[in-house]
């Protein structure tokens, strides 16, 4: 494929392995070798807390990994937790009215 802008591409569409519980998010999930890709879109016109899950060890539970995340009201990456692959595999994301978060799990070094 070609493209201007910088090309990321992902092996596996893996959205059935992670639990977003509220019926206001819809969610994404891609996975390739050592990471874990999660988008996530709030529809409701309010801002909304839901836990997410992620489930069938789609982490290794034993390997290390950064957290980063996207937040679409600032329109920024920061930097999330980081630990094993088991202790990040269930969280609690906040988003804006309308707005959107990437959550991003790379295994560290």
């Amino acid at each position: 494929m070609n493209t201007r802008h910088h090309l990321e591409q992902y092996e596996e569409e893996c959205s059935n392995q992670i639990l977003v519980l509220n019926g206001h998010l819809e969610h994404l999930a891609l996975r390739r070798p050592g990471e874990v890709t999660l988008c996530i879109g709030n529809t409701s016109r309010e801002t909304t807390v839901s836990p997410v899950y992620l489930l069938n060890h789609i982490l290794a539970p034993e390997q290390p990994y950064q957290l980063s995340i996207y937040n679409s009201g600032r329109q920024a990456w920061v930097t999330g937790r980081s630990g094993p692959g088991q202790a990040l595999s269930s969280l609690a994301v906040t988003i804006e009215a309308q707005g959107f978060r990437i959550l991003r799990w790379r295994q560290a070094d």
